[in-house]
């Protein structure tokens, strides 16, 4: 199990472009749900676990979200973890930190906003009989 336990509260700062002017509207609504949705993910047995804390009353968009997370956590656990290194000086960890914290946000919201977008074209194309 991971030494860290990392809750992250991130909010979308905005919807990846929607494929379609269909879409748009919808990928704005699950935008607005996102921001509201907060989880928690832990490392157990060298897998992530991510637990919906608040949910948007859909268990898609809940699982984008944490699906990102996970994503975004494992790629950035070397980093994370350097940033734990006691033999470097304070002020060289938060340094470390805040542009890590800053990178997994990006990851996660770059990661978040494309299967948002992908979701809302798979429903909408759904709607249109087309599956």
């Amino acid at each position: 199990m991971i030494l860290v336990a990392i809750l992250l509260a991130t909010t979308l700062q905005a919807a990846a472009p929607a494929p379609n002017l269909a879409t748009a509207g919808e990928v704005v609504v699950m935008g607005e749900k996102l921001k509201k949705w907060r989880a928690s993910v832990r490392e157990r047995k060298g897998k992530m676990v991510c637990t919906t804390k608040s949910s948007t009353g859909d268990q898609e968009l809940d699982a984008i979200g944490c699906n990102a997370m996970a994503t975004c956590l494992t790629q950035f656990k070397p980093r994370l973890n350097a940033t734990l290194d006691r033999t470097l000086a304070a002020a060289e960890r938060k340094s470390l930190r805040d542009a890590a914290d800053r990178d997994l946000f990006t990851c996660v919201t770059t990661n978040r906003d494309t299967a948002a977008a992908a979701l809302a074209e798979r429903r909408y194309q759904e709607r249109q009989g087309n599956r």
